[in-house]
């Protein structure tokens, strides 16, 4: 579809230098993902780099996914970390902190171990430089992928998280809990 958003330009990435054309989805896995110079998103076809985060960061994400992983066991869903592509468009990888996959077709899919096409839910721990793009950009594009049913940022600094909820097929509620919520992850179908 026809975008309405203005070029990404948070300070948390890197766009890659003077790319020749836009990148489909196998030529940039071919020639990003196992790169030795940082973790890499497509964004409509451009390389993006991204940086690493704080040490806050990475203990908020290793903390949700080590109560997912507890969680899910036996469920038939896995939990996924920050090395997985999200597949959110014909020319667009993102690269969530954590999420949740339950779709045996995201085995492989797609020739490559790393992307994901029918995430169930996704997490994305903000920080002052990514939070925009997370809030803008990113949340569009997770809301058009038809398994997602959960998005959920988790701002640590504010001790909250904002929560969408799909609640039809072009539905979503939004919902904010505070420090010690308990978040309800069960698919609302």
């Amino acid at each position: 579809g026809e975008r309405c958003i203005s070029s990404y330009t948070a300070s948390m990435a890197s766009r890659a230098p003077n790319p020749p054309e836009r990148l489909s989805i196998m030529e940039f896995l071919s020639a990003y993902v196992d790169r030795d110079d940082g973790s890499w998103e497509l964004d409509d076809g451009v390389p993006v780099m991204m940086s690493g985060g704080t040490i806050r960061h990475g203990r908020v994400s290793l903390n949700i996914a080590a109560v997912l992983h507890a969680e899910l066991r036996g469920t038939g869903c896995e939990p996924f970390i920050f090395d997985t592509l999200v597949r959110t468009g014909e020319r667009s990888l993102r690269l969530p902190d954590i999420g949740v996959y339950c779709d045996p077709r995201d085995l492989g899919g797609d020739g490559s171990e790393r992307v994901l096409a029918y995430p169930s839910i996704v997490f994305e721990v903000l920080s002052p430089s990514t939070q925009r793009n997370d809030r803008g950009r990113k949340l569009i594009e997770y809301k058009q992928i038809e398994a997602v049913h959960t998005v959920v940022f988790v701002d640590a600094a504010r001790r909250l998280m904002d929560v969408h909820t799909r609640a039809g097929p072009n539905e979503w509620h939004s919902t904010i809990l505070p420090s010690g919520a308990t978040l309800n992850l069960r698919n609302p179908e």
